[in-house]
């Protein structure tokens, strides 16, 4: 029976992926010690951040000192927040993130297939958005043919997630 993780990452987890912190987030963490075969990560995308992304000079800033966790590390919380909040919740933020996990998964010999749904949320709480793509992704788990063991990672970010 292979063994499957559901889980909703967030900004811990992004911080992460970006070197913020000494942390390896709540799913590096959960993969780390579950003995997974697969992962299903659940992302939240903004879609009001197309357009701030492809016009704003601050998000091709943060793109470009996001290649370099020590300059990065460099800025103020002030400064750091206000990127982050630029970059969080977007495509590229989700792709950054996935490749990241997968490198991790990969240096820890964990033979896990990893992929990402992407889910465009009406905004952070938007309980029925969240509930249908938490109900969608279990569908798509359960269409599978052979017999899984799902677990719901329920980390400690957004408790509706």
């Amino acid at each position: 029976m292979k063994k499957c993780l559901l889980a909703w990452y967030g900004i811990t987890d992004l911080g992460a992926a970006l070197g913020l912190n000494d942390q390896e987030g709540p799913i590096l963490a959960a993969i780390k010690n579950g003995d997974f075969e697969e992962l299903k990560i659940l992302a939240y995308t903004n879609p009001q951040k197309a357009n701030i992304q492809n016009d704003s000079d601050e998000f091709h800033r943060f793109q470009e000192l996001s290649q370099n966790t020590d300059t990065i590390k460099s800025l103020s919380r002030d400064e750091l927040m206000r990127l982050i909040d630029l970059f969080s919740n977007t495509s590229k933020a989700h792709r950054r993130y996935k490749k990241w996990i997968k490198e991790k998964a990969a240096e820890l010999n964990l033979l896990i297939n990893i992929s990402m749904q992407e889910e465009e949320l009406l905004n952070l709480n938007d309980t029925t958005g969240i509930y249908s793509a938490g109900l969608n992704s279990l569908r798509s788990v359960c269409e599978a043919e052979e017999e899984k063991q799902i677990f719901l990672h329920i980390s400690p970010g957004t408790s509706l997630m």
